[in-house]
């Protein structure tokens, strides 16, 4: 029989040391979850850090050339100019709704964006004489840009080769009429339409005098002599055919609507007659 102070059973002290090992490994676990509760009260009390600032985009106006009315450019990041969809770019051309005009935009070497106004431009036939160039102003008066005066509607101008024509605007658009000219023949009842050639005058439905305006014409039966004074046009009646009851007594003629013409014994030294 073994006495009581013998060797102790292998199994005891290990029994004991358990509760101890599980006592830590409880520790160590809610001192992890003490710690992630702490970083998570840290985190969720701490701000987010700020998004990155949006790209600020600029914006200036400029007026339209003297008109007082402006537009205005959007600059963005990249340094460019929009005027609404579009991409500025010198020499760009804007039409103003308002006042129908046109202004360029030009860019200064110091960045500084301007719109001129850009006059309209019109070509205006005149004929077969050649054009009349018409130029819309700003403020919508129209200058001729040949003579640089105003023109307006109902105005008359002449052709290079003296034709008269006159001015209409309908719509926005000029056009030109043909303008006779009427020159009162002196001494008769005529009256001498200038063509528009030029070349001449018409007088009655179917007499032509040349440009120089002397020149004999036959007019509802009756014979005239035209000629050119310094004051104008003067013509004289005369009958090519004899009138009399016979050959002896037959004579022409000739005169003026005041009175009968007094010739020279010579008609060459008359300069009026031929």
């Amino acid at each position: 029989m073994r006495s009581g102070n013998g060797p102790r059973s292998p199994t005891g002290p290990v029994r004991r040391r358990e509760p101890a090992a599980r006592a830590a490994a409880a520790l160590v676990a809610l001192w992890i979850a003490l710690c992630g509760a702490v970083g998570d009260a840290v985190a969720a009390g701490r701000p987010e850090p700020p998004a990155p600032a949006r790209e600020q985009s600029q914006s200036v106006r400029v007026v339209l050339g003297a008109s007082g009315s402006s537009v205005e450019l959007t600059q963005a990041g990249d340094g460019s100019y929009r005027l609404g969809e579009t991409v500025l770019t010198e020499g760009h051309e804007h039409v103003d709704e308002a006042s129908g005009n046109t202004y360029v935009f030009a860019q200064s070497p110091d960045g500084t964006w301007t719109a001129s106004y850009k006059p309209a431009e019109q070509t205006v036939e005149l004929g077969s004489a050649g054009s009349l160039v018409l130029a819309r102003a700003e403020n919508g008066t129209w200058l001729s840009v040949s003579g640089g005066g105003p023109v307006a509607t109902g105005d008359v101008v002449t052709a290079a080769n003296g034709a008269s024509y006159r001015l209409a605007l309908a719509d926005g658009l000029w056009s030109a009429a043909f303008e006779p000219e009427a020159v009162p023949i002196a001494g008769t009842d005529l009256v001498a339409m200038s063509t528009e050639t030029g070349d001449g005058y018409l007088v009655g439905p179917g007499a032509a005098l040349p440009a120089s305006g002397t020149g004999d014409v036959t007019v509802g039966g009756a014979s005239y002599h035209v000629w050119r004074d310094d004051d104008g046009l003067h013509g004289a009646r005369f009958d090519r055919v004899p009138y009399a009851e016979d050959a002896a007594g037959a004579n022409f003629q000739i005169g003026l609507a005041s009175g009968v013409a007094v010739l020279s014994a010579d008609d060459r030294e008359t300069p009026a007659n031929e």
